[in-house]
């Protein structure tokens, strides 16, 4: 009885001793270590966090406002429709220098008139306002054969004219003179076309 029990006592020794030694050889889980060249702040096979996201959405945005400031280059459209705008400057630009070459035509044909020293001309519409210094006239006024043959010679010159308004008066020649510098001096004609009717009518009240 004795020895059984000292055998079985030995067996029990035995088992703990293994168990214990078992336990003390388990190795202890290996620690990863991210590669030191890894620069996305996270480690492989891994999910990307909320600040990681949130770190990707504003490299995006900052993409997004990239985007933006190359629309801002629109400005350069801006700019065209600006030039645009000036377009209405460059219009009147046209329209005084194609004023200026009817009227100084005009002018030439109505000067090359024997009754006729000097003649200045102003164009507004079909209508153009002629004043004519006239040959040995101080008093200002003109005949009706004179007048005829400027009306004649104004719409020979310049076939788009319908309508002739003439003068021998020196003050309204001197206004219609004014006219003509003005648009030499790039004031535009929607600006100067008032004064033009308010000539015409100081000449033709019933026009």
């Amino acid at each position: 009885m004795k020895t059984k029990f000292k055998f079985l006592s030995l067996s029990l020794v035995v088992v703990l001793v293994l168990s214990i030694g078992a336990i003390g050889c388990r190795r202890a889980p290996k620690k990863v270590t991210p590669p030191r060249n890894n620069t996305n702040n996270y480690a492989p096979n891994t999910d990307m966090n909320g600040d990681d996201r949130n770190r990707n959405d504003n490299t995006n945005i900052g993409t997004n406002r990239d985007r933006i400031n190359d629309n801002t280059n629109l400005g350069t459209d801006r700019n065209g429709i600006n030039d645009n705008t000036n377009l209405g400057t460059d219009r009147d630009r046209v329209n005084n220098n194609s004023m200026l070459e009817r009227s100084d035509r005009i002018a030439k044909k109505v000067a090359e008139l024997n009754e006729v020293n000097s003649a200045t001309t102003a164009i507004t519409g079909n209508t153009a306002l002629v004043g004519v210094n006239l040959k040995n006239n101080t008093e200002g006024t003109i005949t009706s054969d004179i007048k005829n043959k400027v009306q004649a010679t104004v719409k020979e010159a310049d076939p788009a004219i319908t309508n002739v308004v003439v003068t021998a008066d020196a003050d309204l020649i001197e206004r219609i003179e004014n006219v003509g510098r003005d648009v030499r001096n790039g004031k535009p004609i929607s600006g100067l076309t008032q004064e033009i009717e308010e000539i015409i009518r100081r000449v033709t009240p019933n026009m």
